[in-house]
């Protein structure tokens, strides 16, 4: 699976909207996070990741998105994550991620709590 596949990025009132589609695990993490990492390393950034079509996130997954949370809290920026799909929801909640990541049902209110 090519990395274009799997992540999307667009602005959307100067908020960065990363739309990840597919898996998020072994297989795929390593292919998004230096397209996640660049955006996390502006400072100030703001970054909405729409979980909405990603119906599969493993512990190499949740190990990305707690790495990319942390480089943006390095920049003083913000992540929060938006319309989990129903596997992902379980995994945070499961996992009590959810505590770490601010979570929004639609990627609209995502953007409009960043702007």
């Amino acid at each position: 699976m090519k990395p274009k596949e799997i992540i999307t990025v667009e602005d959307m009132s100067g908020v960065k909207v990363v739309h990840l589609k597919g898996h998020l695990d072994l297989e795929t993490a390593p292919k998004v996070k230096p397209p996640l990492m660049e955006l996390a390393k502006k400072a100030h950034c703001k970054i909405d990741l729409d979980l909405g079509e990603t119906s599969y996130i493993s512990s190499f997954g949740l190990s990305l998105l707690l790495q990319v949370n942390e480089q943006v809290r390095a920049v003083s920026g913000r992540l929060v994550l938006a319309d989990l799909h129903p596997f992902a929801k379980q995994v945070f909640d499961t996992t009590q991620l959810g505590s770490v990541f601010k979570v929004y049902d639609t990627v609209e209110a995502a953007v409009k709590a960043l702007g």
